[in-house]
């Protein structure tokens, strides 16, 4: 897993870096703990570790997350902070269309074109019924 702490400040995984990867994970009722290993190259102990656990629920459209560092606790829960945690976090559905923005210059050809096409189709019907009334009207 990787955080962006461009994007999002809040430290997570109790690491500079912001790399983890997954270790393990369980689950007891609803649920689940899961258990991250902090890529970054050293740890200090007091603050960073080695290890977090965090705990994730799904409630009401939300996902919602504990962390607590070092090992899960027995009575750790995805909305609440722990004690020896750095707080709670909440996610929602977000639709992910594209990272580019899309101005009305990148559309200028095609409007362009078409213009240009139409312009040529109207012209050309405009000649045909040009020639066809002289070749009726002359007969």
């Amino acid at each position: 897993m990787v955080v962006n702490y461009t994007l999002c400040s809040m430290r997570q995984f109790y690491s500079s870096g912001g790399v983890a990867y997954c270790a393990y994970s369980t689950s007891v009722g609803s649920t689940y703990y899961v258990t991250v290993i902090n890529a970054d190259s050293s740890v200090d102990f007091s603050n960073s570790f080695r290890f977090t656990c965090y705990a994730v629920k799904s409630s009401g459209g939300l996902v919602y997350a504990s962390d607590n560092k070092g090992v899960c606790l027995s009575n750790q829960d995805p909305q609440t902070k722990s004690a020896t945690g750095t707080g709670t976090l909440s996610f929602s559905a977000f639709t992910f269309i594209s990272d580019t923005t899309e101005t009305s210059s990148d559309n200028i050809g095609v409007i362009a074109g078409s213009v240009t096409g139409v312009v040529l189709l109207v012209a050309a019907f405009v000649v045909a019924g040009i020639l066809i009334y002289k070749k009726y009207k002359h007969d």
